[in-house]
């Protein structure tokens, strides 16, 4: 079966509609989280909630809790524009194409914000020089925003890799790797009602449905 019909230099109008919604989730859910939190628990939260009632508890845990498919939807349709790879494109070419586009304005806002926040007092040099060390092993103190870029590279790391399954595969194969995932994503919720699970031991972490988890699903 033909699983990448489409043209690349064809517009796919739903697309910018997703992109559009998700934008918005990715405000509703930085609005909502402002309103909770233990006091002082997080620099997001603030010293302390803003929720007047438990009808606002409710209300803010629904709107925090929907919007959390922001990010997802934006792997989603990254997944959906790339995969699978064009059969006459290398690893290295795939590699090549994505990286340059997002690994160069990652790297400067990561520098920049390691560096800005000293000019108005907010990070100190100790802090400032701390975070540009750090900076091949994860964002600065003030730029926890760009976690996303991490499992977006994972992603992109892994295209090549599922790819040329993908295109042999069927849609009956495809439901089935779905819901292995659905079932790796509830593993919290098994986890209080069974406990260990598949393998699971305080010296492994690592269950039988492991590589299925995440966003690869």
């Amino acid at each position: 079966m033909d699983m990448n019909p489409r043209n690349p230099q064809q517009r796919i109008v739903f697309l910018d509609y997703l992109r559009i919604f998700a934008c918005f989730l990715v405000m509703l859910v930085h609005a909502s989280e402002n309103f909770y939190g233990a006091a002082g628990s997080t620099d997001m939260a603030g010293p302390q909630s803003f929720l007047a009632n438990e009808t606002d508890r409710l209300w803010v845990s629904l709107y925090d809790g929907f919007s959390r498919m922001s990010v997802p939807l934006f792997i989603i349709v990254s997944a959906y524009l790339l995969m699978p790879m064009p059969a006459a494109q290398t690893s290295w070419q795939f590699y090549r194409r994505r990286f340059t586009r997002i690994l160069p304005p990652f790297i400067v806002f990561m520098i920049l914000y390691s560096t800005l926040p000293m000019l108005w007092g907010q990070i100190d040099g100790a802090t400032a020089a701390h975070d540009l060390r750090r900076l091949p092993l994860n964002f600065p103190t003030l730029a926890g925003h760009l976690w996303f870029m991490y499992p977006l590279i994972s992603i992109y790391l892994f295209i090549p890799v599922i790819s040329p399954w993908l295109e042999r595969a069927t849609a009956r194969e495809e439901r089935f790797f779905i819901i292995l995932f659905l079932i790796s994503t509830c593993m919290p919720y098994l986890h209080r009602w069974c406990g260990e699970l598949w393998g699971e031991c305080f010296w492994n972490e690592y269950h039988m449905l492991w590589y299925f988890s995440g966003y690869l699903g």
